[in-house]
This record gives structure tokens, sequence and C-alpha cells, in this order.
């Protein structure tokens, strides 16, 4: 073997290393931290009966420096209250504006938005309005209440400037709480923290 056929080989296995050491797992390991309430005793609410009557997704507030980052969390909401209760009827978040629209009370329902973004409170009238309107019990309010998002180079060749591996990573704190729009009342609420 010549010394630069060795050279070649040697480089392309701490090529190789390299690139294997990149694509390791980040330091950075996904943590969840939750925090839920009971559903209230004095009721006879349950996850039977809430399977009984329709629940409806409303829009996830988000304070306005956070506002844009907000905008899927219903559709993931959506799709995992549909695969852990499959039987539970679900108005997502398009049908719901859709029937907010469609029967006339959008103004209160802004009116509705912006007292809970403030107050972390939804109006007991307003509710009301809104699921005589979407036909629904129950509405799920989803909250941002942060969100960071970081890139980190992991392999990169600073004589050439070339960036071959970068990773990403997200810190997200995420609020749920679900509300009985006849009486008005915070039935369940839950915070996680992700890291």
């Amino acid at each position: 073997m010549t010394q630069i056929s060795r050279f070649g080989s040697a480089a392309g296995l701490v090529l190789f290393i390299l690139l294997m050491a990149g694509c390791a797992s980040s330091p950075d390991t996904w943590t969840v931290r939750t925090s839920s309430t009971l559903l209230p005793r004095s009721s006879d609410l349950d996850l039977v009966s809430i399977q009984q009557e329709a629940v409806g997704l409303l829009i996830p507030l988000a304070t306005p420096s956070l506002r844009g980052n907000e905008v899927a969390l219903s559709r993931y909401l959506d799709d995992i209250i549909k695969k852990i209760f499959p039987t539970w009827k679900v108005i997502d978040e398009q049908q719901t504006i859709n029937l907010i629209n469609r029967y006339g009370p959008a103004g209160e329902y802004a009116r509705l938005r912006e007292s809970g973004e403030q107050s972390h409170i939804l109006d007991r009238e307003l509710l009301q309005k809104i699921g005589k309107s979407i036909e629904a019990r129950y509405v799920f309010q989803p909250r941002l209440a942060y969100f960071l998002q970081t890139m980190t180079d992991r392999l990169n060749l600073p004589p050439l400037n070339i960036l071959m591996l970068q990773t990403r990573s997200a810190h997200m704190r995420l609020s749920l709480q679900l509300w009985d729009t006849m009486s008005g009342e915070l039935i369940w609420a839950s915070a996680a923290e992700t890291a």
C-alpha cells in the first residue's frame, strides 16, 4: 500500500468517524414534564360522559411575541385526541372556525380570545354563544406559553467553510384547558414543558 492510499484510507476513516459522531444523538434529550388537574369530584363528569358530547377545539392562544408559532397546535391536538379517544366527537379547529363564522358570533369569539389572553378566563356568556354555534358542550383551549428554537453546528469544516451537519432543538411550554360551554366552568387543565 502506498503512502498516499494509506493517507486516503485514514482520512476516509476519520471522516466516517466524524460523520457518525455528528449523527449521534444530541446531548439535549427530549423530556416532557406535565402537571394536570383531576376531573372535579362534585360533578358527574367523566371520560364516558365527555365522549357522549361534542368537543370543540379552539384556536390556540399565544402571547404577541409567540404568535405564528402556535398555528399547528390544534391539528396535533386533534390527531392525539382521535388516537387516544377514537370514540369522541371532536370538532377540529377548521370546523370550529367555519361554524362560528357561519352562525355569526365571530365578534364574540374575538372578544373571548382577547379576554382569555389577558385573564386566562373564558367569559361564560361568550362561551355559551360559541358552544351553541358549534353545537359543542365542551371546548379545549390550547395555549403556547413559551417557545425557543436553537440550531447547533455539529460538524463544520472551517478551512473550507462548509457546514456538514446541524441539529435543531426546541423548548416549549404548553397548556390545555377543557371548558364546559354551558356552565362556563373550567373542567380540567394541564401544562407541559418540553426540553
